[in-house]
């Protein structure tokens, strides 16, 4: 966890790709927002307005919605989308110049995600340093005697990408409350006519 603190998007982490170990880093909260955004370039207008009012918290992560197959499929099309912008920003800084050059308004480096392997098992990994879902933090207050006295909950939903702007007590509290990273789950499988939480349904980014 320090480690993650101090370095922030200057970490390196490598993902074994295909033997070779390509050099990744972890993604800033503007990066992931501008990932969201991205991905409704040729998203379905029913999927792109529940992801937009989510940006906007007009809507909330733990409301249902009833989904189909049809809108299923398109959270697919958007969910892969959205993994390669992930990639994208993820080994960009790593790439020579002309991986960043613009094509019809897209950087060339899009078009080279797109055509890679193990793309989602990357930018799940890449979320992973980049990104921590809500943590629940439970302590418990003992007496002299070593009785238990209290249990406080405390509720954290920080981006691994702001640490580093943290005060030294906030970090303190962090590394001593012995935070520990969830990996984000995502496409998850339903049936038209369920009513999914929003937040499973988008696999924990939100």
């Amino acid at each position: 966890m320090i480690k993650h603190i101090t370095l922030g998007t200057k970490e390196v982490f490598f993902f074994n790709y295909n033997g070779e170990q390509l050099p990744l880093r972890p993604i800033s909260s503007y990066e992931l927002d501008d990932c969201f955004y991205k991905s409704l370039v040729g998203a379905d207008e029913e999927i792109a307005d529940l992801v937009v009012k989510l940006k906007l918290s007009l809507i909330k992560p733990q409301d249902k919605i009833e989904v189909s197959n049809k809108k299923l499929a398109e959270l697919k099309k958007y969910f892969d989308r959205l993994d390669y912008w992930i990639v994208y920003y993820g080994m960009k800084d790593f790439q020579d110049l002309d991986f960043q050059k613009l094509e019809r308004e897209f950087p060339k480096g899009i078009k080279i995600v797109q055509q890679m392997q193990h793309i989602h098992k990357m930018a799940t990994k890449i979320l992973t340093f980049s990104y921590q879902p809500k943590e629940i933090i439970e302590e418990i207050v003992r007496d002299e005697e070593g009785e238990i006295v209290a249990s406080i909950v405390f509720n954290l939903n920080v981006p691994l990408s702001e640490l580093a702007g943290m005060t030294k007590l906030q970090r303190d509290f962090l590394i001593l409350s012995k935070t520990k990273g969830k990996k984000p789950v995502k496409h998850t499988i339903s049936k038209s006519g369920d009513k999914m939480d929003i937040r499973e349904l988008l696999g924990g980014v939100v």
